[in-house]
């Protein structure tokens, strides 16, 4: 009797602690990440909803005297920031976050591995960090195990590295922002050898490559700063294919990043009038729908590489390079903005 009685109360208690547990936001949240003129709002992260594009929260920050300039999601659910002290470009470090926003405590040390001027950052398929790094003297792709400890040189041959993603193949794809370079080199993770440029400097006309995303259909989408456009490139031969999209004529310059949302569009993180937003792109032509994220309603200042969407139940979505099939797809009825 007494082992059906405790059972029973057993099975009261599951039922109770499912009933009261918070379902998955199937729809989730999109990331973004944002710097001001002013420590309002430099060094912090935006949460807008990720079905309609509404403001919810600064879930990090600000920082102060530090900004962000790059981003990730780690295997364990975690933000990753790349971080800087803007009054004098050191104290370089990674810092780790949960999805409400509690600091996690810092994951890379300031200057380890020789880290200055940190900006993309992502986890390769082995599990280790990967974080690109600005330096006067070289710049570099460092590594670092899964504790945050130093891990070796992957790179030294870079040029003003932004952005880094891994292809399907498991490589590594890391954007040359300088003007003379605009190209984007490969490497291989496992041997921590040079596999070429995979992009050739200005291929299709390409200048100052920021923020990257492999798309749905496998290819490579990349920021062109300069030219206010999103250029497309082939996935496995790293081929100019066409651009993608163009930014003129919309009211929007300086686009700094790029990811694939749930719905299978294209979102791109630009200014408009001296505010960040969001605009979202057919994913399949390019063409312009709407302004997804009123950057000034949220004062949300301008942004870099990292944006990217998450869902509560299953990780991410266009983030390191996979493609992700946790989000459902999702709509917006709300009518085009006009420009402004």
């Amino acid at each position: 009797m007494k082992t059906i009685v405790q059972l029973f109360l057993l099975c009261c208690a599951l039922t109770a602690s499912i009933a009261l547990a918070k379902p998955p936001n199937a729809a989730g949240s999109l990331y973004v990440p944002a710097w001001g003129g002013s420590t309002a709002t430099q060094g912090s992260v935006f949460r807008f909803n990720a079905s309609n594009g509404e403001f919810e929260e600064v879930v990090i920050g600000p920082l102060g005297i530090d900004i962000i300039p790059g981003m990730t999601l780690g295997p364990d659910r975690h933000l990753y920031l790349s971080v800087l002290d803007t009054q004098n470009n050191q104290n370089g470090r990674v810092l780790r976050y949960d999805l409400k926003g509690r600091s996690r405590g810092e994951f890379i040390v300031p200057g380890s591995g020789g880290l200055e001027f940190p900006a993309g950052l992502r986890f390769g398929l082995d599990g280790l960090l990967y974080v690109t790094s600005n330096s006067p003297a070289i710049d570099k792709l460092l590594r670092f195990d899964r504790r945050g400890r130093f891990a070796g040189v992957v790179a030294t041959n870079l040029i003003t590295p932004q952005d880094v993603v891994v292809a399907p193949d498991g490589s590594l794809l890391v954007s040359n922002g300088n003007s003379f370079a605009s190209s984007i080199y490969s490497y291989d993770p496992v041997t921590d050898g040079f596999v070429g440029a995979f992009v050739p400097s200005g291929s299709g006309g390409l200048q100052n490559p920021t923020g990257m995303a492999f798309g749905p259909d496998g290819h490579l989408y990349v920021i062109s700063f300069p030219t206010n456009s999103v250029f497309k490139f082939d996935g496995a031969s790293g081929a100019f294919v066409s651009i993608f999209a163009s930014l003129d004529g919309i009211g929007i310059d300086t686009p700094t990043d790029l990811v694939f949302g749930p719905d299978g569009n294209l979102y791109v993180l630009a200014r408009i009038g001296g505010d960040g937003t969001v605009v979202r792109l057919d994913g399949n032509k390019g063409t312009f729908i709407d302004f997804f994220v009123d950057g000034a309603s949220a004062s949300m200042g301008i942004g870099n590489t990292g944006m990217l969407f998450i869902d509560e139940g299953c990780a991410r979505y266009g983030d390191n390079g996979l493609r992700n099939r946790c989000f459902p797809v999702v709509s917006k009825s709300r009518s085009n903005r006009p420009p402004r």
